[in-house]
């Protein structure tokens, strides 16, 4: 293990303080008075608290009533209501006692006064007493508190905030630093700071000594233990502090001037990076970061120390912090990293951080035209490597949806569609990971993305669409998006969102799809989705088309119709009364519903051409409202009592209205419906008693 006092480092050890995204634990070692290395494992501890109870005094000012006046209250009162207020009491103390159960071993340890405070607070005050001349009990007796932080947070993982007379240790120690002339004690700088990191593990958001350290690292630059101690403290309190960022920003040219000192020694650079990568993260100071010359100086440690996984994945953190919700003039400057992370990513194809901060790096960076494949074929090799990872398979289809969104569309097709296509890999990925909602989700979303590009551009790449409807369906596409809406489309409403989309998109022009989707069961996970959300504007509009285009196949209306979906749709209707959108689609699908003589009978039965009739007075100058309302009508009307409850509603003078499109097929729908309600009137003497020419004697 190396030590924050080696002023060089020594093979591949690991200087991390923490990792992103790493719950283990990792060593940070300092160095002792002697010289020799000592490690400190950052590990985290609870801390249990309870409610002390509170005792009502008896009687006025404390003063106890007298036997008498006890006995007087008492006799006044009946025994009934002296049950009662023994019931209630007894309620109260068995809720007090559900709400404070009681404690572990564990929990009740954790609440104990750690006895090293009490060692800290003695030694802390012999430091106290200590004359500032004398420098060498001021190093021993600062090495001493070292020593015990490193005891407590180390041995006993113990990070609870110092107790009592020890609490006021960082104040001590930036004082010392304070009144340390530069260029003095070495040895007690380097103690000081290294107690600062310690208070920081402890009492993270004491922000005093943060001046103090940067202050350290100036005066210090060649002090390899001065840097690495300031910069673990710094870290620790930006984390814990974010709001401080854009004040400590100024600092950073003196973080970029430890990375030019030493530029060979990774564990330092490792050190700044991580701090570095803090400062990128904030809105605020993303433009002085790439202003100041850091983004530079990330690039030439990841270009010096390409063989360090380590280092090469703190900085891929940085480059991720900087990249994101940054502006595309600050991703374009960042462009020179996509091909050093692609050389990591190679690199080091079997480092699980390595790869999974690429792929998120690479995924927020846009590449060029250029280099679009090679990143895709990346991370489809990352998928294949790390199959038994949910991160880094979450996060490389979140990667691909970016790539997805804004890839050349030539040039995604065939990355798509080939036989070694991003499709299959996260397909393979849904697969294996079926009960993580991260992947589904992700796998969900980068095939919609896919599908509504491809159908975007349905008119002019029609073979496109093929091809992409051909792979989607042969690599068992549909079968993961229909388990995904399975397993999470209930529970969650983006699941049932993009699941419904996916529907919509495969559905629109392909008949296999829509005999495939009744064949799999997706006719019911779909009107599921729509009865569980049913106040969700997105899942409703996204399901009624998608039942529509489902319709749009015969042999798919009577299973619709069987699985309830006429009153799923007259729920909806009925619920988003005002929205033009999902009543011109959901009319649409009693529709075609309509052309099957069962489910006539049942939208009749249902109180659809009550419904159409709603749509018609609500958007009386939507015309796409009107038409699909007249064509669900229009096929109705094939029954006879479909047409005599319209004529008993007084419908044709509502339908004659209509504002329906200016195009030739609308025009004709409308006008056939017009003639077949007027025919259906009764006529000749009949008509006054509400009879027709047939029925008259």
């Amino acid at each position: 293990m190396s030590d924050f006092g080696s002023q060089s480092e020594t093979g591949s050890q690991s200087t991390s303080l923490h990792s992103h995204g790493d719950s283990s634990q990792d060593t940070v070692p300092i160095a002792n008075s002697s010289g020799q290395a000592a490690g400190v494992a950052i590990a985290g501890g609870g801390q249990a608290t309870a409610a002390a109870a509170q005792v009502r005094p008896l009687g006025v000012n404390n003063r106890i009533p007298s036997k008498r006046v006890l006995a007087k209250s008492v006799r006044g009162q009946s025994v009934r209501h002296l049950a009662a207020q023994k019931k209630e009491a007894e309620a109260a103390a068995a809720a007090a006692a559900a709400a404070n159960p009681p404690k572990t071993s564990k929990q009740a340890d954790q609440q104990k006064e750690n006895p090293k405070d009490k060692e800290i607070a003695v030694v802390l005050h012999k430091l106290r007493r200590t004359k500032k001349e004398d420098t060498e009990r001021q190093t021993d007796l600062l090495s001493r508190l070292r020593i015990l932080l490193q005891e407590r947070v180390d041995d006993m993982e113990d990070k609870r905030p110092l107790a009592n007379d020890a609490a006021g240790l960082g104040s001590a120690i930036v004082e010392i630093m304070r009144h340390l002339p530069p260029g003095g004690e070495v040895a007690i700088m380097e103690e000081c700071t290294c107690i600062l990191y310690f208070v920081s593990e402890v009492e993270p958001k004491y922000k005093k000594g943060i001046a103090r350290l940067f202050k350290a690292m100036g005066e210090h630059p060649d002090n390899v233990a001065i840097q690495k101690a300031s910069c673990a403290g710094i870290y620790n309190i930006v984390c814990a502090n974010p709001e401080s960022i854009p004040r400590i920003a100024p600092s950073l040219p003196g973080l970029l001037k430890t990375m030019d000192a030493h530029p060979s020694n990774s564990s330092v650079l490792q050190s700044v990076l991580q701090v570095l990568g803090e400062i990128a993260l904030c809105s605020e100071t993303k433009p002085f970061f790439v202003s100041s010359g850091a983004l530079q100086h990330v690039f030439q440690a990841m270009k010096k120390h390409m063989q360090n996984a380590k280092l090469q994945s703190t900085a891929y953190l940085t480059l991720v912090a900087l990249s994101k919700d940054s502006s595309s003039k600050t991703k374009r400057q960042m462009a020179p990293s996509i091909a050093l992370v692609l050389q990591g990513l190679q690199t080091h194809p079997q480092e699980k951080d390595v790869q999974l901060h690429g792929i998120q790096t690479l995924g927020n960076l846009l590449p060029p035209a250029n280099l679009t494949e090679p990143v895709v074929n990346t991370f489809c090799v990352s998928i294949s490597t790390w199959k038994e990872s949910a991160e880094i398979n979450e996060a490389t289809c979140l990667a691909l949806c970016h790539i997805v969104l804004h890839c050349p569309f030539d040039i995604l097709v065939g990355m798509a569609v080939s036989e070694e296509g991003f499709i299959s890999y996260v397909v393979d990925a849904m697969g294996r990971f079926e009960e993580h909602l991260g992947v589904q989700y992700q796998g969900l979303r980068v095939l919609v993305h896919l599908s509504s590009r491809v159908a975007d551009n349905m008119g002019k790449h029609v073979e496109d669409f093929r091809q992409v409807h051909e792979r989607l369906l042969s690599e068992r596409g549909l079968d993961s998006i229909l388990k995904a809406m399975g397993k999470f489309g209930k529970s969650h409403s983006l699941v049932a969102q993009i699941g419904c989309e996916l529907l919509v998109n495969v559905t629109r022009n392909s008949q296999d799809f829509q005999r495939a989707i009744w064949a799999k069961g997706g006719i019911e996970l779909l009107l599921v989705c729509m009865r569980t959300h049913v106040k969700n504007l997105r899942v409703q509009d996204l399901g009624c088309c998608a039942v529509r285009n489902i319709c749009l196949n015969k042999d798919n209306r009577k299973p619709v119709e069987e699985q309830g979906g006429i009153s799923t749709l007259l729920v909806t209707l009925d619920f988003f009364v005002t929205n033009s959108t999902i009543q011109a689609y959901g009319l649409d699908a009693l529709g075609r519903l309509a052309m099957d003589e069962g489910c006539r009978q049942a939208i009749l039965e249902q109180r659809g051409i009550e419904a159409a009739l709603t749509g018609i007075k609500h958007h009386r100058t939507h015309a796409g409202v009107q038409d699909r309302a007249c064509f669900m009508l229009l096929n109705m009307t094939q029954s006879p009592n479909a047409t005599q409850k319209m004529l008993e509603m007084e419908l044709l003078p509502i339908i004659q209205e209509c504002k329906v499109p200016p195009k030739k097929a609308a025009m004709d729908r409308w006008n056939v419906l017009i003639q077949r309600v007027e025919s259906a009137q009764p006529t000749g003497i009949g008509a006054w008693f509400g009879r027709g020419k047939q029925n008259a004697k």
